[in-house]
């Protein structure tokens, strides 16, 4: 039998921040081929930034542009620090 939640459990907040620097690959693919994108797009940054020697802040993050039932409009993307965050 399900417990109750606490209805505050279930709570949206809504937060507001100053903009942050990102560097992202955006891309239309096949929804079946979303992970492997996903994971290329990751390594293409990876290797691209461990070359500029840039160093990253926080994980990568996923932005679904459009999300139809064939394709998907996405954004793979890594939040960098200003200059100070380079070597």
């Amino acid at each position: 039998m399900a417990t109750p939640q606490d209805p505050k459990a279930n709570d949206t907040q809504v937060q507001h921040h100053q903009p942050q620097p990102v560097l992202s690959v955006r891309a239309t693919v096949p929804v079946a081929e979303l992970g492997s994108a996903q994971g290329d797009a990751l390594r293409a940054l990876w290797s691209s930034l461990q070359r500029q020697g840039v160093r990253l802040a926080g994980p990568p993050y996923v932005r679904y542009h459009t999300f139809g039932q064939i394709d998907t409009d996405v954004e793979i993307a890594h939040r960098r620090p200003d200059r100070a965050g380079t070597k």
